[in-house]
């Protein structure tokens, strides 16, 4: 947010969530979609009831006294919405079965206790928008996540070279040297401290003259298999079902179908398909053609949206374990290398800095890629400060 309005990056509101999207599992409430809000009304008012039972059974009487007994007992039946014997018997913060304007609300019938444990969405999309980096509401750039670049660039005194290829990367004792590929053209550049956000994984077939324990700590991040498809839909036709941006969530292997934020009631739109960091899914769609994971896509699709192939224009698919210069989205290490290395690779090589969301607790956020940068270069000044201290120091590229 503070490189959004300091590049003067425009933004606009992100709906991560919506509670009129849908819960979908082929193993729980009859494989029928289910409104979040029906679900997590359901979530609210039966753990109410369970409360109420505790507090009316005085199961609480070494910790609260009698009146603040009685106020827990208010509270259960005030947040879950129960009946005054502390039942809960559905409620209208769910919907209702007839047309609330015109007619008093009618509470669809409750999730029974066991189909809602036996689903999948409670340990999964019932508390996405409950993490602190994921809390409503969140924010985009206008135009996608590339105007965040555009906006560093147009504030660079000097542009990037591109569509170059870095073949070697040497530390030497006052400097580092940089050789890259550019339209069959070899060169090479020299500057005093290097910031590489290369993804680590390829630093193995990069020649350098690395320390072997460093060599091993990059080694030890592994790439991620994250996957997903956009659709461009002739429709909207989310909207006439009452969803303005947010997220449905499935057990299909296409876990989730975002809904756009923006433009609403346009003609045309474009949705989210599929989001996967399953290994094992995000590998099944990559052995797929393109084709077919459109296709795949739109199967699972129909599950919440039935009708859903009709309305699709056009598609595309990104298996980032199969794109090139990337060969991975997201990084992954066990937990006993990141507790071994994660830490150590913050730390500079001679005067080489490996970076990037890599190197960050948000693998695969622009946010994470930031902060590990930042982090980086505080550590460069508190290098120079030393080197200026000491008046071994005269010039920085």
């Amino acid at each position: 947010m503070h490189y959004c309005r300091t590049l003067n990056v425009p933004l606009q509101v992100k709906a991560n969530s919506s509670k009129m999207a849908y819960f979908h599992d082929d193993k729980s409430l009859g494989g029928k979609p289910k409104r979040i809000i029906e679900y997590h009304t359901d979530v609210r008012g039966l753990m109410s009831e369970l409360l109420w039972k505790s507090a009316d059974a005085n199961q609480f009487d070494q910790l609260l006294s009698e009146d603040d007994v009685a106020k827990l007992m208010k509270f259960s039946r005030a947040y879950g919405d129960l009946t005054e014997n502390g039942k809960y018997r559905g409620s209208g913060r769910a919907g209702s079965t007839t047309d609330r304007m015109l007619e008093h609300s009618v509470p669809h019938a409750p999730i029974e206790l066991k189909e809602m444990l036996d689903s999948s969405f409670w340990y999964g999309g019932l508390l996405g928008a409950e993490l602190y980096d994921w809390c409503e509401p969140l924010m985009e750039p206008v135009g996608g996540m590339d105007a965040v670049v555009k906006g560093f660039l147009r504030n660079l005194d000097s542009q990037p070279v591109l569509n170059a290829q870095v073949r070697k990367i040497y530390n030497r004792d006052k400097g580092v040297e940089v050789t890259y590929e550019q339209g069959g053209q070899m060169h090479t550049v020299q500057a005093d401290y290097c910031f590489n956000n290369i993804p680590a994984y390829f630093m193995a077939g990069i020649e350098n003259n690395f320390t072997e324990h460093y060599q091993t700590a990059l080694n030890s991040i592994k790439r991620g298999h994250l996957f997903k498809i956009a659709y461009q839909m002739k429709e909207r036709f989310w909207e006439k079902d009452g969803i303005y941006g947010g997220i449905s969530y499935t057990s299909e292997p296409i876990a989730q179908l975002w809904y756009p934020s923006h433009d609403i009631h346009a003609a045309k739109g474009i949705l989210l398909g599929a989001y996967t960091w399953n290994t094992k899914v995000s590998t099944m769609f990559e052995n797929m053609s393109p084709e077919e994971r459109l296709k795949v896509g739109a199967m699972s699709a129909e599950k919440i949206h039935p009708g859903f192939s009709k309305y699709i224009e056009n598609g595309i698919s990104i298996p980032w374990a199969k794109m090139n210069h990337q060969m991975g989205c997201g990084m992954r290490m066990s937990p006993e290398d990141f507790e071994q290395y994660y830490h150590f690779l913050q730390k500079p090589e001679g005067r080489h800095f490996m970076i990037g969301d890599q190197i960050s607790h948000h693998s695969g956020w622009q946010e994470g890629a930031l902060a590990s940068s930042e982090q980086a270069l505080q550590q460069l000044n508190k290098l120079l400060g030393a080197n200026i201290i000491q008046g071994g120091l005269s010039h920085v590229s």
